[in-house]
């Protein structure tokens, strides 16, 4: 994924940040600091702007050099992908199913997990094994424990229907 590009500051932004601190001190309730801080903005001259401006252009520039290098990466990304969805030298068009894809990895991980287990410990094999029956009973306990709920909900929500029957009748 394309890495996010921070927003151009503006030259009003850059005073903000160089002169809230003060203010803030001047006037501790926030909407009273914005307000002044407006006013002074507007009531400086253009040459006391000068520096803001500044530094809004060489922001600006920063945000289209960025910008410039995101659209590049995530153009690169789209363009892998396209280029992993064609049929590659090598393979064949029945080849290039997910199912394909997954039985393979499913396989791999497989092997990873025999392999694992094959220098484990007896101990070490059985504690595994033991947790994971632990987690498929929790599994199968919530699933349990859902489907009791679903049922008393369901009875509810007709026992409620008939309700609105009669009312309505």
């Amino acid at each position: 994924m394309a890495p996010q590009v921070k927003r151009v500051k503006t030259a009003f932004q850059f005073y903000q940040s160089d002169q809230l601190a003060q203010l803030r001190q001047e006037f501790p309730d926030m909407s009273k600091a914005m307000t002044e801080l407006s006013r002074r903005w507007k009531n400086l001259s253009p040459s006391e702007k000068k520096p803001y401006d500044e530094l809004e252009v060489a922001d600006r520039q920063r945000f289209d050099n960025e910008s410039a290098a995101a659209d590049a990466e995530k153009f690169a990304q789209v363009k892998a992908r396209r280029e992993a969805l064609q049929v590659q030298d090598g393979e064949s068009r029945s080849s290039r199913g997910a199912r394909q894809k997954m039985d393979s990895m499913r396989e791999h991980r497989e092997a990873i997990r025999m392999q694992r287990e094959a220098e484990m410990t007896p101990e070490e094999v059985e504690e595994r094994n033991r947790i994971r029956e632990e987690k498929r009973r929790e599994k199968e306990e919530k699933r349990k424990a859902k489907a009791v709920e679903e049922a008393a909900v369901k009875s509810r929500h007709d026992k409620l229907s008939k309700q609105e029957k009669k009312k309505s009748n």
